[in-house]
């Protein structure tokens, strides 16, 4: 995943992947992360969203998507339509 994010031209720390997980470190990335996207259940949304730090959280089989001021807003909205038929 890192190399891909690099190869379009993203952070290669774009995505964080915890190893072995546990709550502590869960709790402690979403503080230091700068936004956090929560996929899951109620107890992942509530978590994210009381983290002290930014998050859009959505339940089970949803998806967050972001666009920021630099999207080419077209492309953005076909690209998330064809997701939303596929699944």
């Amino acid at each position: 995943m890192r190399e891909a994010c690099v190869q379009v031209g993203a952070p290669a720390d774009l995505i964080q992947v915890i190893e072995k997980p546990s709550l502590l470190k869960t709790q402690e990335l979403m503080q230091q992360a700068d936004l956090i996207i929560a996929t899951g259940g109620a107890g992942m949304v509530k978590a994210a969203y009381s983290s002290g730090t930014p998050a859009y959280g959505v339940g089970v089989g949803n998806a967050v998507h972001v666009v920021d001021e630099t999207a080419d807003l077209d492309d953005a909205a076909n690209t998330i339509a064809a997701a939303k038929k596929f699944d």
